[in-house]
């Protein structure tokens, strides 16, 4: 019969974009145009929080800092892709208004450690962290050079240091699907668009199961065909390889995919102001 899980989608916001960055070939020049407008959109901001019997509060990803826009982010990350949400809409205020505060979450997931996912990781004090092993190597090597490179934000790094929090890696060998409670699965997709990423497959019951594969891809338009890589991207070969790698699963077991930033999904998904998936 399995369990009673509740899964709430907590939407933190948007940022602004150039199109290309979700979609490379969003603009691109050809013979009888050489300077193609660029397409300035936007995209969703979110975590995912599960209520679960067994584990008690999970939360995946962490979203944008409320200070993105002040002192946390450079120009230039402002200028790239700024960050707006109003005040009720930051991760921290999703979670008060449901009643849970930083504290009683004794697990994180981070799909990778990039500034859209990472802003708020270091209030998780009491938690086990999820990383891929690669990603963590890679962003403390940023951190400890500060070599600057972006989406990465250094301050994140930082505060999640000097949290010392308690850090769970998953390595390459680790298998693809791992088992971390009944019903919530851990994906292991690698390298990619960052040096490692962490899906996640959900067992809902009363509804289709949820596979939450975070920007392994971003949107729909992404996954086409014909594949169509983003504008970020840390290793084109292992990108190919985990889309693959998520197209089997995707044959083997009959799930509603969860795409990243996909803005016409985003509309059509029930956010946690207004219910859960069970």
């Amino acid at each position: 019969m399995g369990i009673k899980m509740k899964v709430y989608v907590l939407d933190c916001g948007k940022q602004e974009v150039d199109k290309r960055v979700i979609l490379s070939s969003a603009a691109i020049a050809d013979a009888d145009h050489h300077h193609p407008e660029a397409i300035w959109t936007w995209i969703p901001t979110w975590a995912i929080l599960i209520d679960h019997p067994q584990l008690g509060y999970i939360l995946y990803d962490t979203a944008i800092s409320p200070d993105a826009m002040r002192e946390r982010w450079d120009i230039g990350m402002q200028k790239s892709g700024p960050y707006i949400v109003q005040e009720d809409s930051t991760l921290p205020a999703r979670l008060y208004q449901l009643h849970v505060e930083p504290e009683q979450i004794g697990t994180v997931i981070m799909s990778h450690l990039h500034n859209d996912h990472a802003g708020c990781l270091h209030l998780f004090k009491n938690a086990t962290v999820y990383v891929h092993d690669d990603e963590l190597k890679h962003a403390m090597k940023h951190y400890m050079t500060r070599e600057e490179l972006p989406p990465y934000c250094w301050l994140d790094l930082d505060l999640a240091c000097r949290a010392e929090l308690n850090w769970k890696t998953i390595k390459k060998e680790d298998g693809e699907i791992i088992d971390l409670a009944e019903d919530l699965h851990i994906v292991n997709f690698g390298s990619g668009h960052a040096h490692g990423m962490l899906g996640m497959i959900l067992d809902t019951k009363k509804s289709r199961p949820k596979f939450v594969v975070s920007d392994i891809l971003y949107s729909s338009e992404n996954e086409g065909p014909p594949l169509t890589l983003p504008g970020i991207v840390y290793d084109t070969i292992g990108y190919r390889r985990s889309v693959r790698q998520y197209q089997r699963l995707k044959r083997m077991y009959d799930m509603e995919v969860w795409y990243g930033h996909d803005i016409e999904q985003w509309e059509t998904l029930v956010k946690s102001q207004n219910g859960y998936y069970e």
